[in-house]
């Protein structure tokens, strides 16, 4: 199943064509989390937030004429991921998104990005905030909104130029900012008195820098589908 969704979803991006490639995308999101929970017992991954996001989604995408722009997936847990078609739709969105989830300050990676995009576009439609349905948002809470670009694509962190950029191989120590906080410093120990592998304290140093509580991520395009 997975492999012809994945040489679809290639397809999709390479033609452009953000409907097929939002449908897609969620279809097998939701198929994931299904089969999840259908096992016994049930793995309950995605929460109220998490299905709050989802509506909010379908509902942005069911306003507009020229198809989807905003797709989700959720990996092993309650995170939303969102594709938006454009700069235009992810403003839009965020604006909605905002709206929703009105629990006064969101954190955002890029703030005055967010503080742009709420600028720059008008509040949702009374009919958009009709259909998103408000009771279904009541106890939903985001703790947390990053907003990012499509970048190169994934590579191996075991390779030389990505080692070196994020430790020195010689003392292992962290080539980072907060390479002496009381977190790394306590890291750092425990990772070296219990083992010698330098592919695990790498990895560990990654971990620090991405755990977290983010429930929404949202990915724009700067070139439009």
């Amino acid at each position: 199943i997975a492999e012809p969704r994945i040489d679809q979803l290639r397809d999709a991006y390479a033609n452009r064509d953000f409907p097929t490639f939002a449908k897609i995308c969620m279809q097998d999101s939701n198929s994931f989390h299904a089969t999840c929970l259908d096992t016994f017992p049930p793995i309950f991954y995605m929460n109220h937030t998490s299905r709050a996001i989802i509506r909010a989604v379908h509902a942005f995408n069911n306003s507009l004429p020229d198809g989807p722009a905003v797709a989700y997936t959720f990996d092993a847990g309650p995170n939303a991921v969102c594709f938006c078609r454009d700069q235009q739709s992810a403003d839009a969105f965020l604006a909605l998104v905002y709206r929703l989830f009105n629990n006064g300050y969101i954190p955002c990676n890029k703030p005055q990005l967010l503080k742009t995009a709420l600028a720059n576009h008008p509040p949702p439609s009374s009919i958009l905030l009709q259909e998103c349905g408000k009771t279904h948002f009541k106890g939903a809470k985001l703790n947390m909104i990053y907003l990012t670009k499509l970048g190169t694509g994934a590579s191996s962190p075991l390779q030389s130029q990505a080692l070196s950029t994020l430790i020195d191989p010689s003392t292992l120590e962290p080539r980072l900012s907060s390479a002496h906080s009381p977190f790394f410093c306590t890291l750092r120990n425990y990772l070296t008195q219990y083992t010698n592998s330098r592919t695990t304290v790498l990895a560990a140093i990654v971990l620090g820098h991405t755990i977290g509580l983010a429930t929404l991520v949202i990915v724009r395009r700067t070139r439009r589908f």
